[in-house]
């Protein structure tokens, strides 16, 4: 929440975030038509972002207080998953093979998050855990979903993708799925101080390795290995 007093009549309109996860934050505007008095202020119900329009050719910022209380929520790699769904929903403008594609795609990220249907087997413990029985089957049908996002980037004119399809593509897989696969890895490395030295070694080298990969484009590879560096971090402490 946040206590805006402002040194003089002040309009505000605040932006309300509908995604905390990534960086470019969608925003519904909620605007408030009558201004705050001068040296009056109230409180917001939620956290937001702020426009400001004075009554006065001042520097906005002399005189104002702010007081602000928030708690601080973790990345959570099932949500940046639940977000890359979002945003691969949002893509248009592929032709009728390219919409396949993409709903093939979907179909095998939201199995690695939910399961198949039907399937009562839990794969997620929480945000950031999942099952350590089940891990593999997580990696291995979001590497599906990546295959096929990669089928797009690498035959865009054969999916009818343009230029700004593939890079929101990329932008999904980058900065969404292979960020929830090295916060899976990395909580699982983190987690595995006293865990054998070498199976540590061998999660950080995955690690590192995913890193590479990312930046040659394999990003199926990515997927791999990251799911080397979970494996080894969690056979170094003998939970699989």
């Amino acid at each position: 929440m946040v206590l805006f007093r402002p040194k003089y009549n002040t309009t505000l309109t605040f932006f309300k975030p509908t995604s905390v996860y990534n960086s470019t934050i969608e925003i519904n505007e909620v605007s408030f038509d009558d201004p705050i008095p001068a040296g009056l202020g109230d409180w917001s119900d939620d956290d937001f972002g702020l426009a400001i329009d004075t009554t006065v050719d001042v520097d906005i910022m002399e005189g104002i207080e702010w007081q602000v209380e928030y708690d601080v929520m973790p990345k959570s790699a099932k949500c940046l998953k639940e977000l890359a769904i979002e945003e691969l929903e949002t893509i248009t403008g592929l032709n009728e093979k390219g919409q396949e594609k993409l709903a093939e795609a979907l179909y095998y990220l939201r199995e690695s998050i939910f399961g198949e249907p039907g399937d009562e087997e839990v794969l997620w413990l929480d945000g950031l855990h999942l099952h350590p029985n089940n891990g593999d089957d997580v990696f291995g049908t979001e590497n599906d979903s990546v295959e096929k996002l990669m089928e797009i980037l690498e035959k865009p004119d054969e999916y009818g993708a343009s230029q700004s399809v593939v890079a929101e593509i990329v932008h999904v897989i980058e900065d969404k799925i292979l960020e929830a696969d090295r916060l899976l890895a990395q909580t699982a490395i983190d987690e595995a101080t006293s865990g054998d030295p070498n199976l540590l070694a061998e999660a950080n080298e995955a690690l590192a390795k995913a890193t590479s990969s990312i930046a040659n484009a394999e990003y199926d590879k990515a997927v791999e290995d990251y799911y080397k560096a979970w494996e080894a971090a969690l056979k170094s402490i003998g939970t699989i």
